[in-house]
This record gives structure tokens, sequence and C-alpha cells, in this order.
């Protein structure tokens, strides 16, 4: 069974708390982080850009039996943003095959606007 943080369970019983996706893709030339928030936002070290609404990940499939099943991941370019087209290039040419790609949720306090708890 997960357990969460308790200030994390205390903030989301009162509806008071701010969840954010990151997506970290560790490839052999390095790290490269994203979040659907805005500006950078550091995580255990680790720097994460900003891309807003240019990320989706679609809803996770699970079974019972420990079957795996693809994960859908779209990014989307945009010139002049931290996900720009050149980004999205050289993120294709990397070799991704069985690399791994780290995949958390984040809750931030509104107030403080610190990371109460990371999920993965």
């Amino acid at each position: 069974m997960r357990t969460f943080n308790a200030n994390t369970l205390t903030l989301l019983a009162t509806g008071h708390i701010v969840v954010r996706t990151t997506i970290l893709f560790d490839f052999e030339s390095g790290l490269y982080g994203f979040w659907d928030g805005q500006g950078k936002l550091n995580v255990d070290g680790v720097d994460y850009d900003g891309a807003g609404g240019l990320i989706s990940v679609d809803p996770l499939q699970v079974a019972g039996n420990l079957s795996s099943f693809p994960l859908i991941i779209r990014l989307t370019a945009i010139a002049e943003s931290n996900l720009s087209p050149d980004t999205l290039a050289t993120i294709e040419d990397e070799v991704y095959h069985q690399r791994p790609v780290t995949i958390s949720k984040i809750y931030i306090d509104p107030e403080t606007r610190g990371i109460i708890s990371t999920e993965r």
C-alpha cells in the first residue's frame, strides 16, 4: 500500500494543494526534465523546464497480473518555449529504447510554493 506524506494528506483533504506532473528522460547524453507548470522547477537537485500544456500523459492502464502496457507521452513543440522544436528534435535523436523515463506527481503548497512531496 502506498503511504503519502502526512502534510500532503492534510492538504489534499482540505483541497488546498497544487498537483503538477513531471517527466524526466534519462538519456545517455544526460537528463531532460519537464513539468506542466511555468518556469524552472528544481526537484531533488534536478532542474525541470516548464512546458505548461505542451506535455500530456495518457491515463495508465493497470492489471492485477502485472502485465505491461504501453504508455503514451506527447510532447508538443512551440517556438520560443522551453520545449522548442530544436529541443524536441534533440530528444527524438536520442536512443531512447529501454532508457528510463520517470513520471511523478509533485504536491506543492500554494501559499509557500514549496514542494511538500513527490510521488513517482
